[in-house]
């Protein structure tokens, strides 16, 4: 066997130790890089009446559950409407607006939050309808009929006129003092679409259900975070726009897909399922095994002349 097939089968096992590293494991977001999720993130506040007063800001901490930094969000919510308050939406859509992430081939999503400035006020009426709410969104673009995703603030009628579906995953149905805890905590959705709130995965409530009512993993146009809720002492009857607001602080750190709910995120990642190191499109340390491997088929035919 001539040394240049031995160096593309020593490349190949290289290769391969790798993509058995990552098996079944996928970074979203790391937050070790320099992006302003300012102007990547597309926010939504709902009601109208909650938008004066409402306001979402991202930041770096290095305080961070892995790694040396996570994003900081700091919101301020309006509480527009007298019964369920006021709600802001943040998504982050794939770079390419016309193109759908593929999520199918894993079972759980993952992340780390912490909050360092607890809801204020606290909501004090019916926890079960009235309290502050921490969700993740998924938006699934299967059924969408636009030549474009519309990215950017207030970009929910357009969308979903045009067939995009939205589902939640209630983190307050599971805890109702979430957004009162001050240490990192740990969250493990599965990647199943649920017929109820207060049920494990994605449920999308009858206001949220167009397009085929499907959620469909591989066409995931958007996800990201809300929160919502009310204190109704904030509430202004008589002109809503000046309600008060609550706020909140928090830390989200290391957002990834997996099929091992017990994944740790010190594990060797991939990004966008890698063919090249171009490929590695999110700012992450680039793999020096797939690297080396590269280097190695491509060098091999020089290599073949120094037998």
């Amino acid at each position: 066997m001539n040394v240049k097939i031995l160096l593309i089968l020593f490349a190949i096992v290289l290769f391969a130790g790798f993509t058995f590293a990552q098996d079944g494991v996928r970074v979203l977001n790391d937050f070790e890089g320099d992006e302003d999720y300012n102007q990547l993130f597309s926010t939504l506040v709902v009601p109208v009446e909650s938008i004066p007063n409402s306001d979402v800001k991202f930041s770096y901490s290095d305080d961070a559950y892995v790694g040396s930094k996570s994003l900081q969000i700091d919101w301020t919510e309006g509480c527009g409407n007298p019964d369920w308050g006021g709600a802001i939406k943040c998504k982050l859509f794939n770079p390419d607006t016309t193109a759908m992430w593929d999520w199918s081939d894993y079972a759980y999503v993952k992340f780390y939050f912490k909050v360092t400035a607890p809801a204020d006020p606290l909501s004090d009426n019916d926890p079960v309808f009235d309290q502050n709410r921490f969700r993740m969104l998924l938006f699934d673009g299967s059924d969408f009929e636009g030549a474009e995703k519309v990215v950017g603030d207030q970009d929910f009628a357009n969308n979903a006129a045009a067939g995009m579906e939205f589902y939640f995953y209630y983190l307050e149905s599971f805890d109702y003092t979430i957004l009162e805890e001050s240490d990192w905590q740990e969250v493990t959705i599965p990647l199943v679409q649920s017929t109820a709130q207060d049920e494990e995965g994605f449920f999308a409530p009858s206001w949220a259900s167009f397009g085929n009512n499907m959620l469909d993993f591989d066409a995931i146009a958007a996800y990201g975070w809300e929160i919502s809720g009310v204190a109704v002492q904030l509430h202004d009857p008589v002109t809503p726009e000046n309600s008060g607001a609550w706020t909140c602080t928090m830390l989200l750190d290391h957002v990834f897909l997996t099929n091992d709910p017990a994944a740790d995120p010190t594990t060797a990642v991939e990004k966008e399922d890698p063919v090249t190191v171009s490929d590695f499109v999110l700012q992450q340390n680039y793999p020096i095994r797939l690297i080396q491997a590269q280097q190695l088929i491509i060098l091999s035919p020089k290599l073949k002349m120094l037998r």
